[in-house]
């Protein structure tokens, strides 16, 4: 299994109560993105995966933040 990050390319159109992006543990990237938009149906991503991206997320290389998401009111 590796970790992947399904993010929002839509970023202008996200609502409130809406995911932006999420960290997965999946075999390849159509799995993560098969688990995000179709089988969990997180709110704001599309059934069809148009408006997602996936990055995989190795221990490799800077130190640092990997996923901080932020929305004020």
């Amino acid at each position: 299994m590796k970790l992947w990050l399904v993010k929002r390319t839509d970023r202008d159109q996200i609502d409130f109560e809406e995911y932006k992006a999420v960290v997965v543990r999946a075999e390849n990237a159509n799995d993560a993105a098969r688990i995000v938009c179709e089988e969990r149906k997180l709110r704001g991503f599309r059934k069809d995966q148009s408006n997602a991206t996936v990055e995989r997320i190795t221990v490799d290389g800077k130190r640092g933040v990997i996923l901080a998401e932020f929305t004020g009111a």
